[in-house]
């Protein structure tokens, strides 16, 4: 019985180890990609002339010169 109960040991278990794997490996993943998305610089955006929602214009367009 003793036996049994050291082989059913957290550390012993396999499912365990992966899990842990899997979380560390997840966690570096999100903190590589926060690394590299703060070294990308985000362009400016151009606002141009009047107001945007969306990149959709809130008034229309003059119509055009013949």
């Amino acid at each position: 019985m003793n036996t049994q109960r050291h082989r059913a040991t957290w550390y012993r278990q396999s499912v365990v180890w992966l899990a842990a794997l899997l979380y560390a490996m997840s966690v570096v993943g999100c903190v590589v990609t926060i690394i590299v998305a703060s070294r990308a610089a985000d362009p400016p955006l151009a606002i141009g002339d009047g107001l945007r929602v969306a990149g959709m214009p809130l008034t229309r367009a003059p119509p055009p010169r013949p």
